[in-house]
């Protein structure tokens, strides 16, 4: 964690290293897609089938079981809903729709080539060894980490937009000029990072309530992840 002004650390941490593990260093980077791929792959071999284009319109919580879009209905013993922070399953669990709203607070990502990093000595060791930056200001924070599998340093900044912005439902194109603008006066060498991006997305960052229960009466259904607590990404 570094300071917003100067780019001193204020707090470190170590990450994973499988030379050294003890079983108890807390951190450990992965790009999501290939995330995603372990978790696929590990539950094919147990057996799992996946079906994509699979939208749920009812759930049945005696039977317990699960009525799709195209009216196809799929029994089970046991119904997790795991279908994120607009999860239908949520709605379905309550009987009435609560969704996310806006926290207040935007996100905006870009990433830069590792190599063009690189060419910046002063920035070399945002990416070599591999690490994490945080970087932690006023209404603001920022973290670059480096995916591997493309070669590019990750670079996500979280900010308070302005009351009465309008809330984006995902990723949408913004202007790296004003991004720029809203971090002058950060660590210099933040501001040359910015200097190098070329495009950026923005996107509204969600806030869901908490609800009482994530399992329903008969105990045969339960809500998993997001959809039972989502929450801002950061404490």
């Amino acid at each position: 964690m570094r300071s917003y002004r100067s780019g001193d650390v204020l707090s470190s941490t170590t990450l994973y290293d499988p030379e050294v593990d003890n079983g108890l260093t807390p951190y450990l980077v992965i790009h999501r897609a290939d995330l995603h791929s372990v978790l696929y792959e590990k539950a094919k071999s147990l057996g799992v089938t996946v079906r994509l284009s699979s939208d749920i319109s009812k759930i049945d919580f005696v039977l317990p079981a699960v009525e799709l879009a195209n009216g196809e209905i799929l029994q089970a013993d046991v119904i997790l809903g795991a279908d994120g922070e607009r999860s239908v399953s949520q709605r379905l669990l309550r009987g009435f729709d609560d969704p996310p709203k806006d926290s207040g607070d935007e996100v905006i990502r870009f990433t830069v080539p590792c190599s063009e990093v690189l060419k910046h000595d002063d920035l070399a060791d945002l990416v070599h060894p591999p690490n994490i930056n945080f970087w932690i200001g006023p209404d603001a924070h920022a973290i670059t980490y480096s995916l591997k599998r493309d070669g590019l340093l990750n670079v996500v900044l979280t900010q308070a937009h302005a009351i009465g912005d309008k809330v984006k439902y995902g990723p949408q194109p913004a202007d790296i000029t004003d991004v720029r603008q809203a971090f002058e006066g950060w660590d210099p060498r933040f501001e040359k990072l910015l200097s190098i991006a070329q495009q950026c997305a923005k996107w509204t960052l969600l806030l869901s309530s908490e609800i009482q229960t994530w399992t329903s009466q008969e105990g045969t259904f339960s809500l998993v992840g997001d959809a039972a607590h989502a929450m801002l990404p950061f404490l």
